[in-house]
């Protein structure tokens, strides 16, 4: 990754970690490019998301999705996600797939955890 683009990622990350700005224009460049990591992705996905950035959340979900990138942390991040908005159901059968399909462990406890939160929410203890 050029120096102009960490610098561009970093910025932006400070600024919407302030509540000042959105992402720059170069790194959503950067971003739909191929040029960012999954990582750093998931760096911005995390900051945008405690700003209730939404839309910005799906958008770079979505773009990550049509960049075919794979990930098991990425897989992680979506089924909190979808559990986070009321797709349960969803959210633990995509987070069983991921822990199938990637093998680790930390995916296979996010199922447990997702299905108690379930099972507590729903009055089933």
């Amino acid at each position: 990754m050029s120096l102009l683009i960490r610098r561009a990622a970093r910025s932006s990350l400070a600024e919407i970690e302030r509540g000042e700005g959105e992402l720059d224009r170069i790194v959503w460049i950067q971003l739909i490019e191929e040029q960012l990591p999954v990582i750093v992705c998931l760096i911005v996905l995390n900051k945008l998301m405690r700003k209730s950035a939404i839309a910005e959340v799906d958008a770079i979900l979505d773009t990550l999705e049509s960049r075919g990138d794979a990930n098991p942390l990425l897989d992680e991040f979506i089924a909190k996600q979808m559990f986070a908005r009321g797709h349960r159901a969803e959210a633990i059968a995509f987070a069983k797939e991921a822990a199938v399909r990637w093998d680790r462990d930390y995916l296979f406890e996010l199922v447990e955890i997702l299905k108690e939160i379930k099972a507590e929410k729903e009055g089933v203890f």
